[in-house]
C-alpha cells in the first residue's frame, strides 16, 4: 500500500467515530503511528468545521530532500 491508500483508510476510520471527542483520540492515535511507519513525512491534522459538526482530518507533506 501507498501512503495514500493509507491516509485515504485512515480518515475513514476517524469519520466513523460517533463524537468529535473520539475523532480527536482517534487523529491522536493515528498521527503517531504515521510519524513511525513513514519517517520521512510531515503530518498534520486540520479541522474543517461545519455547522452541524466538525470534520478532523490527516495530511502530509515530503520532508526536505537531499
Amino acid at each position: 500500500m501507498t501512503i495514500i491508500d493509507d491516509l485515504k483508510a485512515i480518515n475513514k476510520d476517524i469519520k466513523k467515530a460517533k463524537n468529535f471527542k473520539w475523532q480527536i483520540k482517534r487523529a491522536s492515535y493515528w498521527l503517531v503511528r504515521l510519524k513511525n511507519i513513514y519517517p520521512d513525512y510531515k503530518f498534520k491534522t486540520y479541522v474543517k468545521p461545519l455547522h452541524d459538526k466538525n470534520d478532523i482530518f490527516i495530511d502530509y507533506k515530503v520532508k526536505e530532500v537531499y
